[in-house]
């Protein structure tokens, strides 16, 4: 034989549906058919309030990881509000988001630089039409982040 209930349990949940529980033990000793645990659902009268997902604000750009010569910084943000209650879950966005700092070189930029002109050349001939002419050589290249020597390298 079975003994006697215990009371139901509260409700598992505090708002929306649940289960309750309740029990019972043998009394003496031997075999019992009956079921010694009983398990139904239950429904609390405030309605779950939903909370969905909610990503928090991007903190500032963490230092860059050189001074000079394009380097990267790092920002990142956090969840503000986890999901409950069936809410729906974080949208697939970006935690942590990189970007390129201190792109400037570690060394000057140099432009390339012209050579004086040459005197003008003779005349090429005594009657027109003739002409004369002077150039210039590029004295200096310039370096890897320096404009080239721009400009005519020959005037007639």
């Amino acid at each position: 034989n079975a003994g006697p209930w215990t009371e139901w349990s509260d409700c598992s949940s505090i708002c929306g549906g649940g289960v309750t529980t309740r029990s019972r033990k043998v009394d003496g000793m031997g075999r019992c058919h009956q079921p010694l645990s009983e398990l139904r659902h239950c429904a609390q009268a405030a309605a779950c309030d939903l909370q969905d997902c909610e990503w928090g604000p991007w903190q500032g750009w963490g230092e860059c990881t050189v001074t000079c010569g394009s380097g990267s910084m790092r920002r990142e943000r956090m969840i503000a509000k986890m999901p409950r209650n069936g809410g729906e879950p974080c949208s697939a966005e970006t935690r942590i988001d990189v970007g390129v700092c201190n792109e400037k070189p570690c060394h000057a930029c140099i432009d390339g630089v012209w050579s004086n002109w040459e005197e003008w050349t003779a005349c090429s001939g005594t009657c027109f039409p003739s002409y004369r002419d002077r150039s210039r050589k590029v004295q200096s290249p310039g370096n890897d982040c320096g404009q080239p020597a721009a400009g005519p390298e020959q005037e007639y």
